[in-house]
């Protein structure tokens, strides 16, 4: 998988983030159950509010990372969950979906 294909909950699961991806997971699979098909930028979702709250999904909420906040170009928030002071996130990739 090229850096540009990983998800985010991938890279949880490589950066030491399971109980992260549980989340997401936990989540996605009560989208299932009812049936509904929908598509989340997780990176959002971890990067938390601009001012620094973190979000909450289906009654979820989420830790913010501090790498996600980095990969939106954003200020540290407080609290935010960091496990390692080298993790990189993957770059932003453009989507094309909606282009001519």
């Amino acid at each position: 998988m090229s850096v540009e294909q990983i998800t985010a909950r991938d890279w949880l699961l490589g950066n030491n983030y399971p109980d992260v991806a549980a989340k997401i997971d936990r989540v996605v699979k009560g989208w299932d159950k009812k049936g509904t098909s929908t598509r989340r930028n997780w990176w959002d979702v971890l990067a938390g509010t601009k001012a620094g709250k973190p979000r909450k999904i289906e009654g979820v909420i989420f830790p913010i990372l501090h790498v996600a906040r980095l990969r939106k170009g954003w200020e540290a928030a407080p609290n935010y969950l960091c496990r390692s002071k080298d993790e990189i996130a993957p770059p932003v990739v453009s989507q094309k979906r909606w282009s001519k």
